[in-house]
């Protein structure tokens, strides 16, 4: 997989106020803080309650994005519809539409393992806030499960670049990769290839043995070749 792919890979924050407000200081260097949970540094137990054995890989990762998603455009970012269905403890923040949600969520890039700063530190041209949620579908409405989001991000110079789009049918065990994060922790690339390339009532999905987990919600899943080009995203486990 390219540099890119995981270049073009958003975290989604839900109330993440303060890395917004921070990332906008002149610093240019934000630390997120997220809701209550402390800064993320320190937020080793995963977002779903689900905290991993000392020993085991990644589990000194910390925990704290809720979705996954992708940059298709400058300003576009893909992801699923059901990353802005609303939870019973968000109705207590005061969250009531998928609107309000997305006005509550941030979304950042470079939330990975860095040499150059620490994990929970963003630059200001990698944080950014929902403008516009311009279309949602929830499954649990009986629609489809994406959601299309424009955040205010413009600048030629931001970092990040939108992925190239696949248009083509996938083939049976064509190679694949989903980029995002999974429990919440830092991005991952988990590969796979496709099982049943025509999936759903009306063949317009697919299915694939990537593995992923709560968090991937919204993960780009990129043709794993040379070209690494959107072809979907995850929506179920």
């Amino acid at each position: 997989m390219s540099r890119a792919a995981a270049q073009s890979t958003v975290a989604l924050f839900l109330d993440a106020a303060d890395l917004l407000s921070r990332s906008r200081q002149p610093s240019d260097v934000a630390s997120v803080i997220v809701g209550a949970s402390g800064s993320l540094s320190n937020a080793v137990q995963s977002n779903y309650g689900e905290e991993l054995c000392l020993g085991e890989p990644f589990g000194d990762h910390p925990s704290a994005a809720y979705c996954s998603g992708v940059l298709v455009e400058r300003d576009l970012v893909l992801t699923a519809g059901h990353c802005f269905s609303i939870e019973a403890d968000e109705r207590a923040l005061g969250i009531a539409t998928p609107e309000q949600k997305c006005q509550r969520t941030v979304f950042a890039l470079g939330y990975r393992r860095r040499v150059d700063r620490p994990i929970d530190q963003f630059l200001s041209d990698e944080v950014y806030r929902c403008v516009e949620l311009i279309d949602y579908r929830d499954p649990w409405l009986g629609g489809d499960d994406w959601a299309l989001v424009r955040v205010d991000r413009s600048s030629e110079l931001d970092s990040g670049e939108p992925a190239p789009v696949r248009r083509s049918q996938l083939e049976l065990n064509d190679p694949v990769a989903a980029i995002g994060f999974p429990n919440g922790i830092p991005c991952k690339v988990a590969p796979g290839i496709v099982t049943d390339p025509r999936s759903g009532l009306l063949g317009d999905l697919f299915e694939s043995n990537v593995d992923a987990f709560k968090g991937n919600s919204g993960s780009g899943i990129f043709d794993a070749t040379a070209g690494a080009e959107v072809v979907g995203i995850l929506h179920s486990l």
